[in-house]
């Protein structure tokens, strides 16, 4: 697949993920198995965010994501007390 016929096909799935850190092998491990999966397939598109070990980072890359009009966000969360709400709010719209 060539730059080029990638930037024509069509996205139909955005997936968000957002990770608290990637300091961890299995976050890291995470992110590549899910890399080498979209990769099978050209019409999905995945965003990937590191909160640098900030809670409100990662609150700010969810609501970010949602922005982006995401189908799936996947979380690896850190601090569930405070990112039970925003995440429930995904679910609400």
């Amino acid at each position: 697949m060539n730059g080029s016929a990638s930037n024509q096909q069509e996205v139909d799935y955005v997936i968000g993920v957002s990770q608290p850190n990637l300091l961890e092998p299995w976050q890291v491990l995470m992110n590549e198995e899910l890399k080498n999966e979209v990769a099978k397939h050209e019409n999905i598109r995945v965003i990937y965010t590191d909160a640098a070990q900030s809670t409100e980072q990662q609150i700010r890359d969810i609501q970010t994501l949602k922005e982006y009009g995401i189908d799936l966000l996947i979380v690896s969360i850190d601090n569930s007390s405070e990112l039970t709400p925003v995440i429930s709010d995904m679910y609400k719209e």
